[in-house]
């Protein structure tokens, strides 16, 4: 479970900023929210749910980014020696010269089996400069090791599971990750936790349909994820009654099999020179829904990937991702989650989080969006929501709704946010005289185009 996560001095970001799980000391309107919205770990009490709003280029999706950036660097673990001099793919706040030299900071606190940890780490290109990683064994928060660049101290269970792993940790790479490859107990929860992150980084990048598509291929008993995956896909009234997954073997000639295929086997082709070349034996998944034709009486197979809409697509491989956090009570991050989706449809996929009906582990759900729609105070606690602007300096500001004095808990979300109470909107100048084309001269001869 997510409690909070700090990232400064990273894109837009320049000063720490912090997304916070936690519930406020507050109610909402409907008091459903309260019961449905909110749930407990351990005396904290938690949200499912928190979405982020900003105008474009206001740094919402740099907070994902960071997020997924942290991540990415626990999973960068080598013990290959050629890789001392690689940069670490970080990116400052440039827009002034003293963060532009400074550290990165990264931060998450969670629970992991009821168990509460905060772990973190500054980093610039060259190097981890700092990390660090505490517990919460019983009432007072203790320390399991810290690192300033080179030098280390690890405190209790640490000193057995982390000695002698330091001189094995290159600079440009973390600790932890090499603690977790040698066994370490608490190294590989903490790790673990960090690679169950599902994050759908949007437009650009969006999640591939290969874990729904795993999904649908495992078992179909009643309370099997695959069940409960096409009870999704059915209530989302796609337009298709099944899905069929078929498997097409190949060959490829290449360096790296392309990411969309399952590396069957490989085998090295001797050539003329020193370096083989490798051919893969690949299996690749073709996914196709079910439809049926106007009589009803013949299925029609539509390729997903050519045949259904850019929309129909997203929602196959969110659903299965959905249905993985659901049912295991992990946490998701998303992108632009009403990109290319009906706000309905968003709203209902929201609705699952909060609803302990089907969300019943108290999977969380934090995602940034431009959808006005769930702007309501039938949908959201005031803590549930979040904003995020630049200043002056172009520099992003996170903060909550609920940190407003005076916010009744049955106001009009949405239409106070529209009108700029809350900032975090798009301050434009007066395009309609801009756009004015009557103030345009006619062209002159020179300046014209010969059809």
């Amino acid at each position: 479970m997510l409690v909070e996560f700090t990232v400064g001095n990273f894109r837009s970001i320049r000063e720490p900023q912090t997304l916070s799980m936690v519930a406020a000391k507050a109610v909402a309107k409907d008091k459903r929210l309260d019961r449905e919205n909110v749930f407990e770990v351990d005396d904290v009490r938690l949200l499912k749910t928190a979405a982020l709003y900003g105008a474009n280029s206001s740094g919402k999706s740099n907070i994902i980014k960071a997020l997924t950036f942290m991540r990415r660097q626990l999973q960068r673990f080598t013990l290959r020696r050629d890789i001392a001099e690689d940069r670490i793919d970080v990116e400052p706040f440039l827009l002034d010269s003293v963060s532009a030299s400074q550290p990165s900071h990264f931060e998450a606190v969670f629970f992991v089996n009821k168990k509460q940890y905060r772990y973190g780490f500054d980093a610039t290109q060259e190097r981890i400069t700092a990390e660090w990683l505490y517990h919460v064994p019983e009432q007072r928060e203790s320390l399991l090791f810290s690192r300033e660049n080179d030098t280390y101290d690890l405190r209790g269970a640490f000193k057995k599971e982390g000695a002698n792993l330091q001189e094995r940790t290159r600079e440009n790479r973390l600790y932890l990750p090499v603690v977790a490859e040698f066994n370490g107990q608490i190294a590989r929860e903490v790790l673990d936790w960090f690679l169950s992150l599902r994050i759908d980084s949007g437009l650009r990048n969006y999640l591939r349909p290969r874990v729904t598509e795993l999904i649908l291929e495992s078992g179909n008993t009643a309370t099997s994820e695959r069940q409960l995956l096409l009870e999704l896909l059915r209530n989302l009234n796609l337009g298709f009654e099944d899905v069929s997954i078929e498997h097409e073997r190949m060959e490829q000639d290449a360096s790296e099999p392309n990411s969309s295929t399952l590396v069957i086997e490989q085998m090295s082709i001797p050539g003329l020179d020193s370096a083989p070349k490798r051919r893969f034996i690949t299996e690749n998944l073709r996914t196709r829904t079910v439809h049926r034709n106007n009589d009803g009486e013949q299925k029609v197979l539509f390729d997903l990937s050519k045949q259904e809409s850019d929309g129909t697509q997203r929602v196959f491989a969110l659903a299965g991702e959905i249905v993985q956090v659901l049912s295991r009570g992990s946490v998701m991050v998303v992108d632009e989650i009403d990109a290319r989706l009906h706000p309905i449809l968003t709203r209902n996929l929201v609705q699952l989080f909060n609803s302990t009906q089907s969300n019943p582990l108290n999977a969380q759900l934090v995602f940034a969006t431009h959808d006005t729609n769930l702007l309501t105070n039938n949908l959201f606690r005031r803590d549930q929501i979040w904003f995020i602007e630049k200043d002056q300096q172009q520099a992003s500001h996170l903060y909550s709704l609920a940190d407003f004095k005076g916010v009744r808990n049955d106001a009009s979300f949405e239409k106070d946010y529209i009108l700029g109470r809350y900032g975090a909107i798009p301050f434009l100048g007066n395009l309609r005289d801009m756009l004015d084309l009557s103030k345009i001269s006619e062209p002159t001869s020179e300046h014209r185009v010969d059809e």
